[in-house]
């Protein structure tokens, strides 16, 4: 059997540092940065050499370590970026879109037929008709008051009158009669001045059939539309909006609105 291995006199041999020129390099680059501190007063930190150190002292080249992940967590933060602001642009985008169509179609669109629908619902049509022809009358009138009746008139007697127990005053020159008692005989005929004086109840019901002709005879009309039947349909039609109205008057209409939160 053979066995391959080292001869005892080469571990024996005293080691040599392949790069002693770099080795000492390092070493004085430690002491000019410890002589600096001193000079400012700082103090002398002994810290332990670090991996780079040691490489620089060693004279080896550090080794990439962990380079693939390195690659690909730079490649995930560019990625990130890239997304993030194709995000805000696509943001940026629907607002603005959102703002133009809400300006220009949706609030122009729905708050116009709700408007409209409330204003017909309080509308009211008035014109004026023209009316033409017989109107016929037929009806009954009751006619209710006091007739006051004060006035002279003369009254003719229809036939012979006698008036006794009367009084007479005679002036005749010779004969002179004073309150003379006599009988006075009127004729018929006779016209005698009367004074009336005396209030006349009036109850009666007066019977009305006439036909009243009517020719371009101007009435005007006036029906307000809440108190007919197309009430019903127009305040459907205003509820029926009405959500959609009041969002769209919640979204501002420009930037300025946007970013104040007023509207």
């Amino acid at each position: 059997m053979f066995k391959f291995g080292k001869k005892k006199e080469d571990s024996k041999k005293p080691k040599v540092d392949a790069h002693p020129a770099k080795a000492d390099n390092g070493d004085k680059i430690k002491s000019f940065i410890d002589k600096i501190d001193e000079k400012e007063g700082l103090p002398v930190m002994e810290t332990e050499p670090t991996p780079i150190d040691s490489y620089m002292l060693k004279g080896k080249a550090p080794k990439a370590k962990g380079s693939a992940w390195e690659t690909f967590k730079n490649f995930a933060i560019v990625f990130s970026f890239l997304i993030n602001m194709i995000t805000v642009m696509l943001v940026l985008g629907l607002v603005v879109g959102g703002l133009e169509i809400k300006r220009t179609i949706a609030g122009p669109l729905i708050g116009g037929l709700y408007n409209n629908f409330v204003k017909m619902d309080q509308a009211t049509i008035k014109t004026t008709v023209s009316v033409n022809g017989n109107i016929p009358v037929n009806d009954s009138v009751t006619a209710k008051f006091d007739l006051p009746l004060k006035q002279e008139t003369n009254v003719v007697l229809s036939k012979d009158t006698v008036i006794r127990g009367a009084s007479v005053n005679i002036n005749g020159g010779i004969l002179q009669l004073n309150n003379a008692p006599t009988v006075i005989f009127l004729p018929k005929g006779t016209v005698l001045p009367v004074l009336l004086d005396l209030t006349v109840p009036v109850d009666q019901k007066i019977p009305v059939n006439i036909t009243v002709p009517i020719k371009n005879l101007q009435v005007p009309v006036a029906i307000p539309l809440s108190g007919t039947e197309l009430h019903t349909p127009f305040a459907s039609l205003r509820d029926l909006f009405a959500p959609y109205n009041d969002v769209v008057n919640q979204i501002p209409d420009s930037w300025s609105q946007l970013v104040s939160g007023k509207k």
